[in-house]
């Protein structure tokens, strides 16, 4: 369960069910057997009082690792990694996608899509010298690949769109890159390994999470083994409007009957968490969960069941703020 977290967490600072149709919708292009799917609006993000917290944040935790490594060992500082780069990660990057078709070795089947701008600075350069390179064409593309561990290998290639708009893709598996590519260009989509999918939302979202499948361990979670039975797929959207996070959740469960099990669940969790809070008014963690919970609403449509809950900006910003200065 600490991997899946783990990896969530990690792709949100780097980045209803997806096939329903909803008011704005984005497609995105995915393998068939992808377990889940997460699209993170980098610039969008960037535009929120959350994401300007966040990305402030990350280049001062940047700042401070990079100059804490360059008093010890000589490591460049973060305009030194810029000038590697050719570009400022944190100005240029405008989504992320990412996908991968099992959870217990997400490297082995991962594929990423990083939306830039016009240009990808040095990367093609700087690839040369990763342990293992090599290289061959695709049409009018170059397919790189190199072997940084002995059990993995990692392909890549850059995409130019008629504005000269770069998109950079990263994948366990050579023919994930090139079905990416065919798909960027409006070719036939090949073997049918790979779909078309809607993210949808009734707004733009920042983050858009869609998990296709549970990760088995959650099975075997003593605490969530019940719940995660009954299961079928999780939808996930991040906005922010008028100085709010609001966060959605769909559960798709098998029938109806489950997804009221699932309701009532939920329902049953605010309740004793408000309760656990009123006992204890003193403890800090429950104050900080019971304030976000209290103005969850929770309901059920048919087989799926959607909580939404609105927490101010400026509190979350507090919250995190505090949990930096912790670590």
């Amino acid at each position: 369960m600490k991997r899946w977290i783990f990896l969530v967490a990690a792709l949100f600072l780097t980045a209803a069910d997806s096939r329903t149709s909803c008011a704005d919708e984005s497609r995105v292009f995915a393998p068939k057997d992808a377990k889940f799917l997460l699209r993170l609006d980098l610039q969008a993000f960037r535009t929120t009082a959350l994401g300007n917290k966040l990305i402030e944040i990350a280049r001062s935790k940047a700042e401070q690792e990079l100059s804490a490594g360059a008093e010890q060992g000589g490591r460049p500082n973060l305009e030194k990694i810029h000038e590697m780069l050719g570009f400022d990660p944190f100005a240029e990057i405008r989504t992320v996608l990412v996908s991968a078709s099992s959870y217990d070795r997400p490297e082995q089947s991962i594929l990423v899509s990083i939306g830039m701008g016009k240009s990808t600075g040095n990367l093609e350069g700087l690839i040369l010298a990763l342990p293992g390179y090599a290289m061959e064409e695709y049409g009018k593309y170059t397919v790189h690949s190199a072997a940084p561990d002995n059990d993995m290998h990692v392909f890549g290639a850059i995409h130019t769109d008629a504005r000269g708009d770069k998109t950079v893709l990263l994948a366990a598996e050579r023919d994930s890159i090139t079905r990416i590519l065919d798909q960027l260009d409006r070719k036939p989509p090949g073997d049918g390994s790979f779909e078309s999918l809607k993210l949808a939302s009734d707004e733009k979202p920042i983050l858009a999470l869609e998990v296709f499948e549970l990760p088995s361990e959650m099975l075997q979670d003593d605490h969530l083994a019940g719940a995660a039975k009954v299961v079928r797929s999780i939808s996930l959207r991040i906005t922010e409007s008028k100085d709010n996070v609001n966060v959605g959740i769909s559960l798709a469960a098998g029938t109806e009957q489950q997804a009221e099990q699932l309701r009532q669940m939920a329902q049953g969790l605010i309740a004793m968490i408000e309760f656990a809070q009123s006992t204890n008014p003193d403890d800090e963690d429950l104050k900080k969960v019971q304030k976000v919970v209290h103005d969850t609403k929770v309901s059920r449509d048919g087989s799926s069941v959607k909580a939404n809950l609105t927490v101010p900006v400026i509190y979350l910003s507090k919250m995190i703020e505090e949990e930096v200065g912790d670590h």
